[in-house]
């Protein structure tokens, strides 16, 4: 299964992914689901969202504080442009919308197994579990040129609520409705 990302992300190697994926679902304010294909044992397709964006950070940066240095260095040192935009990042304008601590992190179905509702049965499940938690509304960032992604946001009824730059790309912000229901 591929997905595209853009900036210092796509740029981290699979180590990093590795430990990064095997952390953050230990996490007690993560949810994720994951689709597997039993005929053949392959990855379908994810979706993980937080409840809360700070304590992921801080769950993550607790559990392994030297991997993430180290990673972070390392990018840092192979791809130094990167820099510019982590601190555009971090230091924000304090103006620009920013991502609320509720949100969805990724949500990503393989391209044989799409078109098939696995994706919508994944977000219903990501609402369901958002509604317990107590979050009416959460958001995530989809970049402008994602029109599949984009697509799928409009079938679910999310609404664009803005633009943010995200690794220096263009992305819409979208609102998501915990109270959704899946029409399969």
């Amino acid at each position: 299964m591929t997905s595209q990302e853009f900036g210092l992300f796509s740029k981290m190697d699979v180590s990093f992914w590795e430990l990064f994926f095997k952390t953050i679902t230990l996490c007690p304010a993560v949810i994720a689901w994951v689709a597997v294909d039993k005929t053949n044992d392959r990855l379908a397709g994810y979706i993980i969202g937080t409840a809360d964006s700070s304590a992921t950070t801080r769950f993550l940066v607790k559990e392994h504080p030297l991997a993430l240095m180290w990673y972070g260095l390392k990018m840092l040192v192979l791809h130094p442009r990167q820099l510019k935009l982590v601190f555009k990042n971090i230091f924000a304008d304090k103006h620009q919308i920013a991502i609320p601590r509720q949100r969805w992190i990724t949500w990503v179905v393989a391209p044989e197994y799409r078109k098939h509702g696995l994706g919508m049965e994944l977000y219903g499940r990501l609402c369901a579990e958002m509604q317990t938690r107590g979050i009416r509304e959460f958001y995530g960032p989809v970049d402008c040129e994602n029109a599949a992604s984009n697509a799928a946001h409009k079938k679910i009824n999310a609404q664009i609520v803005g633009t943010i730059i995200v690794d220096g790309r263009a992305h819409y912000l979208w609102k998501h409705d915990s109270a959704y229901s899946n029409p399969h």
